[in-house]
């Protein structure tokens, strides 16, 4: 019983190709994915910055008017 390696590759060959395909389409999933969440995070400290400026102004703005009406 001798093991022809033509047979062999014929076998592994495709087995290891849709694995690298798989390997493939998973980590750029991952990427996107990481990408994705990367974005969301800036997106939600920027909006917490502009929120805490906003709120500096008006106390500036407020601080302001106190000090012309004296």
């Amino acid at each position: 019983m001798r093991i022809d390696l033509a047979r062999l590759m014929a076998v592994f060959y495709p087995i290891i190709v849709i694995g690298l395909i798989v390997l493939f389409l998973v980590s750029f999933y991952l990427f996107i994915n990481r990408i994705m969440t990367s974005r969301r995070d800036t997106v939600r400290s920027l909006h917490a910055i502009e929120h805490k400026l906003d709120l500096i102004l008006n106390q500036m703005d407020t601080k302001n008017s106190r000090n012309e009406a004296e």
